[in-house]
């Protein structure tokens, strides 16, 4: 069912017109992540956030250890992070008497100078289709596959970092909203995006306007962002994004992607046993990222454990 779904029978460019061009992907990838240009333009807002002490900082500066280093290397799944030239995190596990030279003496220099290697910095990517049988490369969601060693160091940085978590990041802090009018909204954003170089992509967004709002204030807004309005902002990161009373409706989208799943399972060829143990790992699997965050309704949960 998978390999099914992700065949491609023909692409289009962005004039959706057919095309027959391999390097269609490159380009438009290019494009996309291609450097922007900012102003450099220096803003002087008052600096609200927390900041850590002088010796907290004296910390995150010390020099990167041959434990720290080490444990990067093996707090990593074996399988993941493969590089262009195909060596997993497990090659550098299990021969890691033969290369932690050249790692340790690496590494901690990337620290020292703030600069990784060019070679280092090689990054695959793998794109995953958003609906079945894509025909535009904006149906595509691209994965990044790093390297070992640009994998290692970010472990590093996450480390040292997360200590200090709890003294910078409120256990409440929640996302706000500014009341500002739709020119000084769109203002905002674009001069967000000058100063970081960052890009808001608004054929991508959606706006979700309160039904307590003026309809010709949405149209207004939408006109202003060029983004449709919408009155369901389906799901980030697999959870629904809520915006009313939760129903068995909101979370309807976990019982159809477990039917598919199991549905994509049928042709595995395991005995009855073990058919049924891969059944309800997945079916059982499936929900709980969702309940991390929400309660779900009774119902739903009944009709995952009858799919079962």
């Amino acid at each position: 069912m998978s390999m099914l779904r992700s065949i491609i029978v023909h692409m289009v460019n962005e004039k959706y017109k057919l095309c027959e061009n391999c390097l269609l992907a490159v380009g438009y990838f290019q494009k996309h992540f291609e450097e922007k240009q900012c102003t450099g333009e220096y803003l002087d807002l008052p600096l609200l956030l927390p900041k850590l002490n002088v010796c907290d900082l004296s910390i995150l500066s010390n020099a990167v250890s041959e434990q720290e280093v080490k444990q990067s290397i093996f707090n990593v799944g074996r399988l993941k992070a493969p590089s262009p030239d195909g060596f997993p995190v497990i090659f550098f596990q299990k021969y890691w008497n033969c290369c932690k030279n050249d790692l340790i003496n690496l590494v901690p220099n990337c620290f020292v100078k703030g600069r990784i290697p060019e070679v280092i910095n090689q990054t695959l990517i793998f794109l995953i289709s958003k609906v079945p049988n894509p025909t535009n490369m904006i149906q595509f969601r691209p994965i990044s596959l790093c390297n070992t060693t640009y994998k290692e160091i970010s472990v590093i940085l996450v480390q040292g970092i997360r200590q200090f978590l709890p003294d910078i990041v409120s256990p409440n802090q929640v996302a706000f909203v500014l009341v500002l009018q739709d020119e000084t909204m769109r203002e905002c954003l674009d001069t967000f995006c000058e100063l970081s170089g960052q890009h808001v992509s608004f054929l991508k967004s959606r706006i979700f306007c309160s039904s307590n709002g003026s309809t010709k204030n949405a149209r207004i807004l939408a006109d202003v962002c060029g983004s449709p309005i919408t009155t369901n902002l389906v799901n980030y990161l697999g959870v629904p994004l809520i915006h009313g009373c939760i129903t068995n409706r909101t979370y309807k989208e976990i019982l159809v992607q477990s039917q598919k799943k199991l549905a994509s399972l049928k042709g595995v060829s395991l005995s009855f046993t073990r058919r049924c143990t891969l059944i309800k790992s997945v079916a059982s699997a499936l929900p709980i990222y969702a309940m991390k965050s929400i309660k779900l309704p009774v119902e739903v949960c009944s009709n995952v454990d009858k799919l079962n």
